[in-house]
This record gives structure tokens, C-alpha cells and sequence, in this order.
């Protein structure tokens, strides 16, 4: 949730990223029915979309590579350090980031879980039973992390990304 401390920094982000491996959510999570993704573009239109500029920026930053030194290069740059126990902190506070989406994503939680424990991070799973239970969560912005798919449109990239323009947010507490 990019409107809470520490989510809105990102830094904290990246780190998050670098610290998932995708490849490991595929093939365990999944027995190899999906395949690893960084842009919220669908498989079967990113051929179409993807090379070329955008391409360029992926092997730039490389964003769907786990990497325990970017983790720790974005942690270090966001004022984190590891504490005795070798997890995040920041002012002496340990940094927990939950694992928290709906029931029918439930194979990624323990893959994604580990990987943060992995990384330093104090993780935890939160599985919501209910359609409502993460809906309502969700909508209003009282959550801190959430994993979700986007399927992207058919047709049109611009039609995908609008959906993550911060134009269609709305304050904490609202839907």
C-alpha cells in the first residue's frame, strides 16, 4: 500500500522485489502451470508490447531477478540495517511485511513468505478465508501488502497501465 509508511517508500519496494524469486513461485507454488512475470501484461500480448524500449528497460534494471545485494543496497538506502537477529530494523523497530491476499492464491504465500524470511525480512502469512475478508480490506486501503494478479487487457497496453495511474486512488478508509 504505496500510501503507508514504509510501502510509500521505494526503496523498501525494490528491496521487497529483489528479495522474490518468481522462478521458485512458478515451479513450486504452481508445479510449472504459470511462468514468472514482472510487467502486468498477459503472456500472449506481451510479444506484441514488450520489445523494444520496453525490453530495454527490463534488461536495465532486471527487476524479476532475485538479489540478496539489492536487497540489501535498497534496505541500507531506506535507513534499515540488520539487527542482531539479522532481520530488518529501523529506529529499532523490525520491519514485518505480511503475506496477505486471497485464499485462491494460497500456493505463492509460503514461497513468497520464505524468500522475505530469506532476505532478512519478519514475514508472516495472512490467508483471507473470504471473498469479503481481503475485498474489504482491500478496497478502503487497510491493508499493507496484498498479492494480486492483474491480467492485463487484450488489446491494449495503455489499457492496463491506466489501472495502476494514482489519478484512481482514494484516501485510506475509502473504496
Amino acid at each position: 500500500n504505496n500510501m503507508k509508511e514504509p510501502w510509500s517508500d521505494v526503496n523498501v519496494r525494490l528491496a521487497i522485489n529483489y528479495a522474490i524469486n518468481r522462478q521458485q513461485i512458478s515451479d513450486i507454488g504452481y508445479e510449472g502451470a504459470n511462468y514468472p512475470i514482472v510487467l502486468p501484461f498477459s503472456a500472449y500480448m506481451a510479444p506484441n508490447w514488450v520489445p523494444g524500449k520496453i525490453q530495454e528497460l527490463l534488461d536495465k534494471y532486471d527487476r524479476g531477478t532475485p538479489d540478496p545485494a539489492k536487497v540489501e543496497e535498497y534496505m541500507t538506502k531506506a535507513g534499515y540495517a540488520k539487527n542482531a537477529d539479522g532481520k530488518w530494523a529501523k529506529d529499532g523497530e523490525v520491519l514485518k511485511v505480511p503475506v496477505f491476499g486471497p485464499a485462491f492464491f494460497q500456493p505463492s504465500f509460503p514461497i513468497v513468505n520464505q524468500n522475505l524470511i530469506d532476505a532478512g525480512f519478519e514475514s508472516t502469512v495472512e490467508v483471507a478465508a473470504t471473498d469479503p475478508e481481503w475485498v474489504d480490506k482491500f478496497l478502503p486501503g487497510n491493508h499493507d501488502t496484498l498479492i494480486l494478479v492483474h491480467c492485463g487487457s487484450l488489446s491494449e497496453p495503455f489499457d492496463t497501465l491506466k489501472d495502476l495511474h494514482t489519478k484512481f486512488t482514494a484516501p485510506i478508509g475509502t473504496n
